[in-house]
């Protein structure tokens, strides 16, 4: 309409939500070995301590996100957008990361020191792994 559309009917917003709905999910990642789901579970251990800080915004409760939104200094001269929390459901499957897409994947995320997003940093290389296996099982 604001476009001077005509919009769509109800019918029509309603046979676009039943499609939507009727849209098969993405495929998760389900662990395979005992090794992979000892991984996802000392992810899930990094994910919920206070140490990453990782569910501070991306509450487990609230499909992985906070419901907020916050400013974020975006690459385009320094102005600033307020942008949602996203959830992290299906992470795995959604590449490339961050709000402008700036990281490839999520190892290239969780070693970069150019946001303020999360604390893992310090993690050992394995901890990174543990973390992103939990992710990717979201």
């Amino acid at each position: 309409r604001r476009l001077r559309g005509r919009g769509l009917s109800k019918d029509e917003i309603h046979a676009i939500a039943e499609y939507v709905q009727a849209l098969p999910g993405p495929n998760l990642k389900a662990p395979t070995t005992p090794e992979q789901q000892r991984l996802i579970e000392q992810g899930k251990a990094l994910f919920a301590s206070s140490e990453t800080a990782c569910s501070t915004c991306h509450t487990v409760d609230k499909a992985f996100t906070d419901g907020q939104k916050y400013d974020v200094v975006a690459q385009n001269g320094g102005s600033k957008q307020l942008l949602d929390t996203p959830s992290l459901r299906f992470l795995g499957g959604t590449a490339p990361y961050f709000h402008d897409g700036r990281y490839p994947t999520l190892q290239a995320m969780l070693e970069a020191s150019d946001h303020a997003m999360g604390h893992t940093l310090h993690l050992s290389r394995e901890q990174r792994l543990a973390l992103i296996a939990y992710l990717e099982s979201l």
